[in-house]
């Protein structure tokens, strides 16, 4: 009977030993449910945080780069107003030879030889073969009846352009100071080779009155400047010249029209003349 009782015993503990892992793991079951999802839920957590991170990074990356771009926008543009303002202050600005020649004729005109001559030569030493240089210093020259270094010039200029009309016509004249009835053949035979509508004509008809007025044939002198006056009328020297012939024939009203024409030609292009004297001939016949 006890050793009925004994195995009884037994079997009774060995059920409630079993029932009792049975129910530890079943009370476990919903804690250790529970310990998943917030593991998950942590999980999913950083990973939201961390994309959200990159998404701020980028989208600050992004704002950079925009920022980075305006301001290389903005230096392109202020470079280039910069270059299209040197260009064009560049392209405005007088050259320095023209700036010379400028001068050169302005001070000729003025009676101011020495500054033109300088500002002559200054052309020279920047372009040896500049024509219009060496027109004027052969004309400051002839002024100072320097008629070896005028020569010089001229020659200078026709090895430039053969084809250089004035430089021409230059030393044509300092042949007529020798040999005037040679020089006046030279300049018929260039006029008879000229078309009647031919500008290049003007200029020969003016060396002709020129080379008339040395020889007091006022007349013939009048009639070659009236040419050249005829073939281009806004040319500041034919118009003086002509005013010179006409004030040596007595033509009073004439000269004071062509004085008045020629001065105001010289303001409009480059003139030889010596314009105070100019304004004192015309002052004088009215």
């Amino acid at each position: 009977m006890s050793r009925l009782m004994d195995e009884l015993k037994k079997a009774e503990q060995t059920r409630n030993g079993g029932i009792r892992p049975a129910k530890i793991a079943a009370e476990a079951a919903p804690e250790s449910a529970m310990e998943f999802p917030a593991v998950a839920a942590s999980a999913s957590a950083v990973f939201s945080r961390s994309d959200h991170t990159r998404r701020r990074i980028l989208l600050f990356i992004m704002a950079l780069l925009l920022v980075v771009l305006a301001v290389l926008a903005a230096v392109l543009y202020a470079g280039s107003r910069h270059v299209e303002k040197t260009s064009s202050a560049i392209a405005s600005a007088p050259a320095p030879v023209a700036r010379s020649l400028l001068q050169a004729r302005t001070a000729l005109q003025q009676g101011d030889l020495k500054m033109a001559y300088m500002a002559f030569r200054r052309v020279l030493a920047a372009e040896a073969d500049n024509r219009a240089a060496l027109h004027g210093l052969a004309e400051i020259a002839l002024s100072q009846n320097q008629t070896d270094i005028a020569r010089n010039y001229w020659q200078r200029a026709l090895q430039a352009d053969p084809q250089d009309l004035r430089a021409e016509i230059g030393l044509i004249s300092l042949q007529a100071r020798q040999a005037p009835q040679a020089a006046e053949a030279r300049l018929q035979a260039l006029l008879a080779e000229q078309t009647k509508a031919a500008s290049g004509s003007a200029p020969l008809h003016y060396a002709l009155g020129n080379l008339y007025a040395n020889q007091l044939r006022w007349p013939e002198a009048q009639a070659a400047f009236l040419q050249s006056y005829q073939h281009d009328p806004e040319h500041p020297d034919y118009l003086f010249n002509l005013a010179v012939s006409c004030e040596q024939l007595q033509q009073t009203q004439q000269a004071r029209r062509f004085y008045q024409l020629a001065l105001d030609a010289a303001g409009q292009q480059s003139a030889s003349f010596n314009l105070q004297q100019a304004r004192q001939r015309l002052q004088a016949l009215r």
